[in-house]
């Protein structure tokens, strides 16, 4: 399991090993910098999404889905054997995750 920390102005991937070992999981920081960067017509059509969307939590939307993609850009070789990869937003309640993962 995997936080991804989302800061608008981030320009890559940086691991943040305090809170991994907090939470005893990966943890790391991105942003829109960082699609800028790695992937420019990515970034060029998330923001055209983004620029039409009027409500503000939904502009957000865009960008959070780059998350899976910044994460296997960055990590996903230390994982080769890895089949999918689920992207949980903050407002999703889950009671055991134990429970949801198998």
């Amino acid at each position: 399991m995997w936080l991804m920390l989302y800061r608008q102005k981030e320009t890559g991937v940086r691991p943040l090993t305090n809170i991994s070992w907090m939470i005893e999981a990966g943890a790391c920081v991105w942003g829109n910098g960082t699609v800028r960067r790695a992937w420019p017509s990515v970034f060029a059509r998330t923001s055209e999404m983004a620029a039409s969307t009027t409500d503000p939590n939904h502009r957000r939307y865009w960008w959070f889905h780059c998350t899976l993609l910044a994460w296997n850009h960055t990590y996903g070789h230390a994982y080769p054997k890895a089949l999918f990869w689920w992207r949980v937003e903050p407002d999703v309640l889950v009671a055991e995750w134990a429970s949801f993962i198998r």
